[in-house]
């Protein structure tokens, strides 16, 4: 058929068929780039499954358990009637001062032609507490806590990757037992923690010795 008697129609489907065919190797372009970045994924899991992900280490915090009478009025058959209840809270109290050191080293690891930097970590340091100066303001009394069941809590976000020596705490350099669990909020409650006698609260040493956290991935 003559050019100058195609008709626009076919114009177009022509143009269609000829953009669809341009399509085609960007098609495979996109195949194979997606294909890549799978496998590179699938290796980086495989390769970190035997060091641990991405970590949080949330420094030693003392939590002082203490108990608060609680005034509520519920109805009881039409008339309003008090009931006063004892009720456990927690108070947690942030170091004075806090000196914290950690030494890294990364390491490359290798699958096939992909690789991921993993890292291994060491902290340790030392933590002062105190009660604070300000209790009052918390509505908390000196003689509400319960220091014989304080706790001293860590937060760590993965612990499948810890290795080595395992976590260790000590105040006034006496070594206390952990116990896992109990983490903080920036953790998901992943960590442990130590009870404690807290009774000599006025000054308090926490050390954190040097021990390996777990290597993470990036």
């Amino acid at each position: 058929m003559p050019a100058a008697t195609r008709s626009p129609g076919l114009k177009l489907l022509f143009a269609l068929l000829s953009g669809a065919l341009l399509a085609i190797p960007l098609f495979a372009m996109y195949l194979m780039v997606y294909d890549r970045r799978t496998q590179s994924e699938t290796a980086r899991t495989e390769i970190a499954q035997g060091w641990g992900g991405a970590q949080v280490l949330a420094a030693p915090v003392l939590v002082l358990p203490y108990q608060e009478q609680v005034t509520e009025t519920v109805n009881e058959n039409g008339k309003q009637v008090q009931h006063t209840n004892t009720v456990d809270r927690e108070l947690v109290v942030s170091p004075d001062t806090a000196d914290v050191r950690t030494a890294i080293v990364p390491q490359t690891r290798r699958k096939s032609i992909y690789e991921a930097v993993v890292y291994e970590a060491a902290a340790g340091g030392t933590e002062r507490f105190s009660l604070p100066a300000d209790l009052s303001r918390s509505g908390v009394k000196p003689e509400q806590i319960r220091y014989d069941r304080a706790e001293l809590r860590v937060g760590l976000s993965d612990a499948r990757g810890l290795f080595g020596r395992p976590p260790a705490l000590s105040v006034d350099g006496q070594a206390l037992r952990l116990q896992p669990g109990h983490g903080p909020n920036e953790t998901s409650g992943s960590g442990f923690f130590a009870y404690l006698d807290a009774g000599a609260i006025l000054r308090l040493c926490v050390r954190l010795p040097s021990c390996p956290l777990p290597p993470c991935l990036t």
